[in-house]
């Protein structure tokens, strides 16, 4: 890992982490994509898995992207943060827990920060902006009622944050394995707005977190998997194309709703989707 993320033409580090058992190793075009999607021939990504194969992405390498399979180790990745009692019953309890795959990504992008800074990026995350502006930040979506939170599917931190510190202890404290985004999402969005003003587990946001929010748009539905039929829908999509290049600086495409659905030429998905891509190929 140090030898792959020092090499002098790193512009910056990227991780990402892929969970799923062998059984339900289900990488898809739209994985593929998040990959193309990069500014950054430069960047430095690295895959957290035990379960991908190091040959993996060797298309990837051939065409001149800096991809590596790192298999994680938690005792490393969390030495020094109250997390690391975890490490050592979190094996075990891989085929107990329904969503234990969630809860390891979650705990993993957490440690891989810490421990060496950079940008997390969920593996159903397209970029849209040069990520290498973003410092001490999370990425943020508008729910259906207007209420901004924060979200973990991007994430970019320096080494050693205070922040990322905060969360280990906030995660190891209120772990749940029964709420989808109990330590994940609203995990960070606990920690973002905790301040108890005693100065032990305080903090600052205007300081850890800076820029403090990037907005992300989700996809999840199907409407926009599919082109325009009328003149009027034309018009909408195409205005709310220009609002999402413009302010936003990642969409993420929920997999797990999503994963099996093709886009349609012309739809406003297939757009994003190829935009930017590098490799753009139809297979991965």
């Amino acid at each position: 890992m140090d030898e792959f993320l020092h090499q002098e033409s790193c512009s910056i580090r990227v991780f990402m982490a892929w969970t799923m058992p062998p059984s339900q190793l289900s990488l898809t075009v739209h994985h593929q994509q998040t990959l193309e999607s990069h500014f950054h021939l430069n960047a430095c990504v690295v895959v957290l898995s035990d379960t991908i194969e190091n040959d993996f992405f060797n298309t990837f390498l051939q065409k001149g992207f800096k991809v590596a399979v790192v298999q994680p180790n938690l005792h490393e990745l969390l030495a020094n943060t109250p997390a690391d009692v975890l490490a050592n019953v979190w094996v075990q309890w891989w085929h107990k827990i329904p969503l234990f795959h969630l809860h390891n990504t979650n705990l993993l992008r957490l440690g891989v920060l810490y421990k060496y800074g950079g940008v997390y990026m969920d593996m159903d995350v397209i970029v849209l902006k040069p990520l290498d502006s973003l410092c001490n930040t999370l990425g943020s979506e508008i729910l259906a009622n207007g209420e901004v939170c924060l979200n973990g599917a991007i994430m970019a931190f320096n080494k050693c944050s205070p922040f990322l510190r905060q969360c280990p202890e906030e995660f190891t404290a209120t772990y749940n394995d029964t709420l989808l985004e109990w330590n994940g999402a609203e995990l960070v969005t606990r920690v973002a707005n905790f301040s108890t003003g005693n100065g032990v587990r305080s903090f600052q946001k205007q300081v850890l977190l800076r820029e403090g929010k990037v907005r992300l748009s989700f996809f999840s539905f199907s409407r926009y998997f599919v082109a325009p039929t009328d003149k009027q829908q034309q018009v909408e999509e195409k205005e709310l194309l220009t609002r999402i290049f413009e302010e936003l600086f990642a969409t993420h495409f929920w997999s797990r709703l999503t994963a099996v659905v093709v886009p349609e030429k012309g739809s406003l998905v297939e757009t994003i989707f190829y935009q930017y891509c590098l490799h753009c190929t139809d297979i991965l």
